[in-house]
């Protein structure tokens, strides 16, 4: 019995362990700022923007079916090959974010 050492989860750091949470709330914080910017600038004027949100905006527009949901849909390709070339942690910080980007797009007016 070893009573001179703390036990092993004493010893790692609470920075360290308190990493992975922080990460989903930066996630979460930044796919609530992106929904808010989205939904509350671009679509009202009719403004684009780059990558994955332009391209749905640009279909939303001309077809005017919904914008989240088109987010979501070309997000999942990508998505996929994320999970084949990038690797599991990663991929699921994107699918977090793609999710929560889509739910707070469709919450927000």
């Amino acid at each position: 019995m070893n009573l001179g050492k703390y036990p092993t989860f004493i010893e790692k750091p609470i920075k360290d362990s308190l990493k992975p949470i922080h990460e989903v709330l930066i996630t979460l914080v930044s796919a609530f700022l992106v929904a808010v910017g989205t939904n509350l600038f671009l679509v009202p004027h009719h403004l684009l923007s780059g990558g994955i949100t332009g391209v749905a905006s640009i279909i939303g527009y001309m077809t005017g079916w919904n914008i989240s949901l088109l987010y979501f849909v070309l997000n999942l390709p990508l998505i996929v090959w994320g999970w084949r070339a990038v690797g599991r942690r990663y991929i699921l910080l994107s699918c977090l974010s793609v999710v929560s980007t889509t739910w707070f797009m469709a919450i927000i007016p």
